[in-house]
């Protein structure tokens, strides 16, 4: 992986932390009858977990296929709930489907970036191997 390669998966690391805090504060809003405010943090969940999929498919990283497409999944049956308004579904979906496949993905990256600093470490030339992804 080279420099900017890292940089881009380094910023994704922090900042999938921040939409894993966004996910839970929005299972909160749906848990305590505050709807229309977990409803206005939708879209910004929907940003997000397209940048982090753009993140983890664009770089050279050995993605279990499973990952994403268990997320689309997801995310099919959570706009489901919100088209019938079932938002006790939609944080269901959120806090025990789809919360814990980017907590794994998580853990991935940071795997990864502590694989490349002991690579570095080691030799500034040398690359990190591939790191498989899983959504389980």
């Amino acid at each position: 992986m080279n420099k900017e390669q890292l940089e881009v998966l380094e910023t994704a690391s922090e900042y999938i932390v921040k939409l894993i805090d966004g996910m839970y504060e929005t299972v909160n809003y749906f848990q305590s009858d505050k709807e229309k405010q977990g409803l206005e943090m939708i879209p910004l969940l929907g940003d997000g977990i397209a940048y982090i999929i753009d993140v983890i498919t664009v770089l050279p990283l050995d993605i279990d296929s499973s990952v994403v497409i268990n997320i689309n999944t997801q995310l099919a049956e959570l706009i489901q709930g919100l088209e019938y308004c079932d938002y006790v579904l939609v944080s269901d979906i959120l806090n025990y489907e789809i919360i814990p496949i980017f907590n794994n993905v998580k853990e991935g990256m940071s795997c990864i970036i502590e694989k490349q600093d002991k690579s570095e470490d080691k030799s500034n030339k040398e690359d990190v191997d591939y790191v498989t992804l899983t959504g389980h």
